[in-house]
């Protein structure tokens, strides 16, 4: 390699010290402007981030006035749900309380129903057994006749056919209505004893008689039993004020 030819690197100046001097100076120059380029960079990411940062601020506070908006939102709501539940007790009390009452006037109408029956009951079955008594007396004295028509022998031979068949024979509407009757009474008797079994084997220690029932009974009165123990449970709990 040759000898180094460079350009010196301020030739037009007339020493060494002011070329020195020179190139000081343009290395200050470039030297500032790269630090005034980096600060005006920097200024611009401050402005950046500074724009942000209140963005972020502004953000915050208006989250911040949501959830307190949110807060009292909430908190009225509560109230409104708490007063809504006391409001719906309420008239769920108010509701038992008018089923209650309209079951006990349906009780009391059908008690006063009963009774009315009762007494017509009463009436027809007194007229009844009067009317059979007097039916009974008139029978006999149709029995008398004849014994005396069939005893007279004139009398046996003039009398007609049919009415020897109507005396010698009971109207077969008394037969009908006397078996009709009995059957009626004979039911409710049934029904009645069939009512006191049942409530029986219920109210037994542990239930232990519904087993003893006709199996078409024991169903009726396990159900029985499930209502006389609740009947028990409600009358031993205290009762609240109404």
């Amino acid at each position: 390699m040759g000898p180094d030819r460079r350009r010196p690197p301020c030739p037009d100046l007339p020493s060494p010290r002011a070329c020195e001097s020179f190139v000081s100076r343009q290395n200050a120059r470039i030297d500032r402007n790269q630090i005034e380029s980096e600060l005006a960079q920097l200024e611009q990411e401050l402005e950046r981030v500074t724009q942000l940062a209140e963005e972020s601020d502004a953000a915050l506070a208006a989250l911040e006035e949501e959830r307190v908006e949110r807060e009292g939102r909430l908190v009225l709501a509560q109230r409104a749900k708490d007063d809504f539940k006391l409001r719906i007790e309420a008239k769920r009390l108010e509701l038992q309380r008018a089923e209650a009452e309209a079951v006990i006037e349906a009780l009391d109408r059908s008690l006063a129903g009963r009774s009315a029956a009762a007494e017509l009951l009463a009436s027809a079955v007194q007229a009844a057994i009067a009317r059979l008594r007097e039916y009974k007396a008139e029978h006999e004295a149709v029995m008398s006749a004849w014994q005396a028509v069939r005893k007279q022998p004139t009398a046996r031979k003039v009398v007609e056919p049919e009415t020897a068949r109507t005396a010698e024979h009971e109207p077969p509407a008394v037969a009908q209505s006397i078996e009709m009757l009995a059957d009626t009474v004979r039911e409710h008797f049934e029904i009645q004893l069939e009512r006191d079994l049942i409530e029986a084997a219920a109210r037994s220690p542990m239930g232990y008689e519904i087993q003893k029932l006709p199996a078409h009974l024991q169903a009726l009165a396990r159900e029985r039993r499930v209502a006389v123990l609740r009947e028990k449970d409600t009358a031993r709990a205290p009762r609240g004020d109404t």
